[in-house]
């Protein structure tokens, strides 16, 4: 489903059309304006910062977490496969074949 974003950076509003299979276009713009803040917050003594390079830095920032947070997940995924492919394995131990010869009686 279609949807809108509207965010205002530096005093100028945008507006974006965005896929928003279940994504909250809040939370989006939210997340860039609170990474906008802190950013602008660690460089408001430095009077060469420009805009562009405040949005690159908070974009950069967004884009490292999501990074990290991709590795993580992988790292998890990974882990829980090797752990289920030794629960299954002692499972199979577990197992004692029933040979030709041996009959199951029922009650």
């Amino acid at each position: 489903m279609e949807d809108y974003l509207t965010i205002t950076l530096f005093g100028q509003t945008y507006t974006f059309k965005f896929e928003s299979d279940n994504l909250s276009g809040t939370e989006i713009v939210d997340t860039l304006l609170s990474e906008v803040k802190k950013v602008e917050s660690q460089y408001q003594q430095s009077i060469h910062v420009n805009k562009f390079v405040i949005l690159i830095l908070a974009a950069l920032n967004i884009s490292l977490e999501k990074i990290a947070l991709k590795n993580n997940y992988q790292h998890q995924l990974s882990n829980l496969s090797d752990r289920s492919t030794e629960l299954i394995h002692r499972l199979d131990e577990c197992i004692v074949p029933l040979s030709d010869s041996t009959s199951i009686e029922t009650v």
